[in-house]
């Protein structure tokens, strides 16, 4: 269970930044809520506080600009990355209860439960309405209408179909070589520091020798 929850709490940490890319052009169209009107108090000799200015609203994005923003990640994908998402997270916490505890019926129901609590409260299309400013805030017209062409171009087709392959190969040799070099480095800790295993007797201090008095 305790796998479970190291799971589910990464999941719900990925929707909780979700939210919070999401939360900052939500605020900046609010309007403030009218200050209440003070009381009548005595008058006094302190210098009055500077006014505190109000958040200039977010500029909107340009229709146009939006229109490619959206078309750029129609064609390379990007608009499934939600569900994509949702999937795999779904996946890996279903594979971390089964694991080591597969007929433990009380914790597969656990997982099924948030499951279902979860896909109610998140919403895979929201993370293309999160990450439409942030292709605005990155890219310009001109470099959208450059990857749109380079992503229907047939290399950029083909890009498209081998990347995920090449992503996956290449993080499964990175753990490779990042396991290697732990290995390694735990190697060379036990070879120069052997009273750090277990089991080793904790070394007792030698006493220093005192210093012999002058006849």
């Amino acid at each position: 269970m305790r796998k479970m929850s190291i799971v589910s709490g990464i999941l719900a940490a990925a929707i909780l930044i979700f939210a919070a890319a999401a939360l900052p052009p939500v605020l900046a169209q609010e309007k403030p809520a009218a200050p209440p009107k003070p009381a009548a108090t005595p008058k006094s000799t302190a210098p009055a506080a500077a006014p505190v200015k109000e958040a200039a609203p977010k500029p909107a994005i340009d229709p146009a600009k939006e229109a490619k923003i959206r078309e750029l990640m129609d064609v390379t994908g990007t608009k499934s990355m939600g569900e994509q998402l949702l999937q795999a997270s779904t996946e890996q916490l279903r594979a971390s209860v089964a694991g080591p505890q597969p007929q433990n019926a009380r914790a597969q129901q656990m997982v099924e439960l948030f499951l279902e609590r979860f896909r109610k409260h998140f919403d895979p299309n929201s993370l293309t309405e999160v990450m439409v400013p942030i292709y605005d805030k990155h890219l310009s017209g001109e470099d959208l209408k450059g990857l749109l062409e380079f992503y229907r171009s047939p290399l950029g087709q083909r890009t498209l179909k081998v990347l995920p392959e090449i992503v996956q190969e290449a993080q499964a040799a990175g753990f490779a070589l990042g396991q290697q070099a732990a290995e390694a480095a735990m190697r060379d800790v036990q070879t120069e520091h052997p009273e750090l295993l277990p089991g080793a007797k904790e070394s007792q201090p030698q006493p220093q020798p005192q210093p012999q008095p002058k006849p």
